[in-house]
């Protein structure tokens, strides 16, 4: 509830009020909620959309063999499910996602019709994995500089992703680029970059793979990343919503590397539920860089990428 009277229900109404929250909850169809403000008044809606028979099957395969022509039959079933019922009119600033666990396989971003898209809808989108990390109120920033960007030499197309340097930028690149030095940095930068290698399996859970082979995984987030502004997890299945231990059943919360990152106190992450190409996500990486050197903030310059070489949707 927001108290009127308040002058922290004053700032939270100039800070979001173009903000709009998107509970997504998938069963036999896939429930559409969406809470937003117009002036005082809080505003709701509720829609339901059937699903074709077909697509979780198609996702299910595509997730482990993105090969074949399945991205086409996966983005004609896409184009069929229309949000707007539940969105406000118009294009609104900024979408905050909040999906169940089987609703996080979807490509939440680009469900819809062509114009119609959240990604058409609004200029930027947040997705927030689980709400756990509301539960305490995350600290202000430490006395925190500078980005770190981190890419061990087993990785390629490192003139691609970052051929624009940002400003205050640090690298850890080929043998420099150990979970070691990646903890040192971890005390004192605003950001760190891991563009890297990801796996979510194994006895250790979801890890990037370092130099040397090391992983970077759930045992290395400690007090030193508390109030961190934001971790890109350039990486394969770094944020990927499944339980690593086989026992675990399904449940409406997250398992993915970004999301125990949110737990242990960075203020925001950036990850994937897929298997991800080198190249494609190398420039996904300029792109973004190039958006923030133009003075957008992250969310935006996610929303604004838009890829045009002939490669598969990984």
């Amino acid at each position: 509830t927001l108290d009127r009277s308040s002058a922290a229900s004053d700032v939270y109404k100039r800070q979001h009020r173009d903000y709009v929250l998107l509970r997504l909850s998938l069963t036999d169809d896939l429930l559409v909620l969406a809470l937003w403000l117009e002036g005082d008044k809080l505003i709701t809606r509720a829609h339901r959309i059937p699903l074709p028979e077909e697509l979780l099957s198609l996702l299910s395969s595509y997730q482990g063999d993105p090969t074949g022509d399945l991205d086409t039959r996966v983005a004609e079933h896409l184009r069929t499910l229309d949000l707007t019922p539940a969105l406000p009119p118009g294009r609104t600033s900024h979408a905050v996602v909040l999906p169940s666990y089987l609703a996080s396989f979807l490509p939440l971003a680009t469900i819809g019709a062509a114009g119609n898209t959240l990604l058409d809808r609004f200029d930027a989108i947040s997705w927030m994995p689980a709400l756990t990390p509301l539960f305490e109120r995350q600290v202000p920033h430490p006395p925190r500089a500078g980005t770190v960007t981190v890419a061990p030499g087993d990785t390629n197309h490192h003139s691609v992703a970052f051929g624009v340097a940002l400003p205050d930028e640090r690298r850890l690149e080929g043998d420099q680029a150990t979970v070691e030095n990646v903890m040192r940095s971890a005390g004192g930068a605003d950001v760190l970059c891991l563009f890297a290698h990801g796996a979510h399996n194994g006895d250790h859970g979801p890890e990037l793979k370092l130099h040397g082979g090391t992983g970077l995984g759930l045992s290395s987030f400690d007090a030193r990343w508390i109030g961190m502004e934001r971790v890109e997890l350039w990486a394969c299945q770094s944020g990927v919503n499944m339980p690593h231990d086989l026992l675990t059943p399904p449940v409406d919360d997250a398992f993915g590397l970004d999301h125990e990152l949110l737990r242990v106190g960075v203020r925001s992450a950036i990850g994937t539920l897929w298997p991800v190409n080198d190249f494609v996500t190398a420039c996904i990486v300029d792109h973004f860089r190039k958006r923030l050197i133009e003075g957008r903030v992250a969310p935006h310059a996610l929303s604004l990428i838009h890829i045009s070489e002939p490669t598969r949707p990984y």
